[in-house]
């Protein structure tokens, strides 16, 4: 969103919408209902939001780097959010009243430890609640907080996104550790890392790839148009650009990045590229005639899908 919103004009943008479900028979995530808790907060403390985290949480743990981006007051040190389109670029604006409550807080790593170990405990929130609030009720979701099983153990962590930036706050509460990854590129796995990092903290395997070295590859019209992942309606296209081959990929929430292609290895059998920015392969595989027969993408959380040329 583009335009500036009080909160009552963003809960008047929905509250007159139809429920996607009887309330308490399933779980989908919503943004609006923070939304709501924000109004109830403001009219239970009677004073904004913002102050009110920060008179009654941050300012009382030392967490004094953390608040809300109203998008007017200057924040010193704030990053700037990036995407990607053949190179860094600058994200389109978004106005930080419009998604009050929802996300648009600022933080650090050391706040957002400070704010961990606060959970971990009784004198800043009771026992009691503490424990109410990471209780999943429908799915895997509690009061804000996933929780579930990686690599066997107990974890309780959340994702966040927003225009240019996105993190990761992984706690695995029963072993005492605490993984927050936070970055100003919208487009980095931060999902994907903050789990590689849980692997050497426990010492799991951790697969670091190859090194990928450019290599020649003449044939490369052979190779651009559109692809259609299978069984999904997502669309990769392959162009060149200046000699060079690109890849444009539809992302979370169906945004679209390109970049580069690298080939790194090719014989008469096979053909592997590499992205520019993030880990991702596109495989080609070609039959004994020298026809493409087959097209994989490999995304950065090595999950593989079969591509079909339109």
């Amino acid at each position: 969103m583009r335009l500036p919103s009080t909160l009552n004009q963003l809960i008047d943008s929905f509250k007159e919408k139809d429920l996607e479900f009887e309330p308490g028979s399933n779980f989908g995530y919503s943004n609006s209902a923070y939304a709501l808790l924000t109004a109830i907060i403001e009219k239970v403390s009677d004073m904004p939001y913002a102050n009110y985290i920060q008179q009654h949480i941050c300012h009382p743990l030392g967490m004094y780097h953390t608040g809300c981006d109203d998008g007017i007051k200057v924040v010193p040190g704030l990053a700037s959010g990036y995407s990607f389109w053949e190179e860094p670029i600058h994200t389109a604006y978004a106005d930080m009243s419009f998604p009050l409550g929802s996300y648009g807080l600022y933080s650090t790593t050391e706040d957002l430890f400070i704010w961990d170990q606060a959970l971990k405990s009784s004198k800043f929130l009771r026992k009691e609640l503490t424990e109410k609030m990471l209780t999943p009720n429908i799915e895997s979701y509690a009061c804000g907080w996933m929780v579930s099983e990686i690599m066997g153990k107990k974890c309780v962590h959340h994702f966040g996104d927003i225009s240019g930036f996105s993190s990761d706050f992984l706690r695995f509460v029963d072993d005492q550790v605490t993984i927050i990854f936070l970055s100003n590129m919208n487009v980095t796995p931060v999902m994907h890392l903050s789990r590689e990092i849980a692997k050497i903290v426990f010492d799991k395997n951790v697969s670091s790839p190859a090194p990928a070295v450019p290599i020649a590859f003449i044939k490369k019209e052979s190779i651009v148009g559109q692809y259609v992942i299978e069984n999904e309606d997502k669309v990769l296209t392959i162009t060149i650009k200046n000699k060079e081959l690109y890849l444009t990929v539809p992302k979370m929430y169906g945004d679209l990045y390109k970049f580069k292609l690298i080939p790194f290895s090719h014989d008469a059998t096979k053909t592997a590229f590499l992205t520019e920015m993030i880990y991702e392969r596109l495989i080609f595989t070609y039959s004994l005639s020298g026809e493409i027969e087959r097209v994989q993408y490999v995304d950065c959380f090595e999950k593989t899908y079969m591509l079909y040329k339109q």
